[in-house]
């Protein structure tokens, strides 16, 4: 299994959260920088991957409401492909 550490206090904006997004998940079709692209993403993995945020209290603090829907999508793509296991750290 794939194991994927996201550090919230890395993501300080939503250009800088899609961006370092996109480098630490490493998929293909990952391009749109946007939610709609990453659950997209995350949806067809198919390999196994577990994916866990670390810092969650700096990822809100610099993302505000944003990072609410961050994690909604991780969560949300766990239901729609169970190759992925979502963690909060």
């Amino acid at each position: 299994m794939r194991l994927i550490r996201l550090d919230g206090s890395q993501m300080t904006d939503k250009k800088a959260a899609h961006t370092y997004l996109q480098k630490q998940l490493n998929l293909k079709g990952y391009v749109g920088h946007n939610l709609d692209a990453l659950f997209d993403v995350l949806t067809t993995v198919n390999e196994p991957m577990e994916i866990m945020i670390i810092h969650k209290k700096d990822m809100t603090k610099q993302l505000g409401g944003y990072a609410d829907k961050v994690i909604r999508t991780f969560k949300e793509a766990t239901t729609q492909n169970s190759l992925i296991v979502f963690k909060i750290i």
